[in-house]
């Protein structure tokens, strides 16, 4: 069994609730091991929920053999981050994962340096929340770095409008637009 299939395996094992279809989180991981190109890639999740993507994304570290570090923000409105630390204990990946409680966008003005590897959003839905996130995570990804995010969909507006207004305004990036279902991602260029 692959890699990918082993975490993905686990998390159906141990009944860890995924809000991504198995073609995403595929999609997610691609994208770590893309990030991977440097050693101890910075990784930024925002919106852990369960910790099914944490996962993922820890594998792909290992998988790599990089180091690295992933620092997953949530502020535990949607579940209780006491169950997603169990799910992380659970995956063997908790040494990979620093679960932070907070909010997002307080968080990455205070405490991420500008070199973050690849940040996936998946936090709040509303335009406003997304915009602001983009406008911040936009000056704090290096070159070469990944913007990821999920629920770029007819259901979620705000997403693809944010997205939509951010990608015209913002020329420093490749688009890789989305991958499957509601996955999109860009890269920051590195020329």
């Amino acid at each position: 069994m692959d890699p990918f299939d082993r975490a993905y395996a686990a998390i159906q094992e141990h009944g860890i609730c995924a809000r991504s279809s198995k073609s995403e989180l595929w999609s997610l991981y691609k994208l770590t091991k893309l990030a991977c190109k440097y050693e101890f890639p910075l990784i930024i999740e925002l919106g852990t929920f369960a910790g099914a993507s944490s996962i993922i994304m820890a594998q792909a570290l290992k998988h790599c053999n990089r180091g690295g570090k992933i620092l997953s923000v949530d502020n535990g409105s949607e579940i209780d981050l006491d169950v997603t630390k169990a799910n992380l204990e659970k995956s063997g990946f908790s040494s990979r994962i620093d679960l932070i409680e907070s909010g997002d966008n307080e968080y990455l003005i205070s405490c991420i340096p500008d070199t973050i590897d690849l940040i996936y959003i998946d936090s709040r839905h509303t335009y406003n929340h997304v915009s602001e996130t983009l406008e911040i995570v936009t000056q704090k990804v290096r070159a070469g770095g990944i913007i990821a995010g999920h629920d770029y969909c007819p259901v979620e507006p705000g997403v693809v409008r944010a997205v939509e207004e951010w990608k015209f305004r913002c020329k420093d990036y490749l688009v890789g637009w989305a991958l499957d279902e509601s996955f999109w991602w860009t890269m920051k260029r590195w020329w």
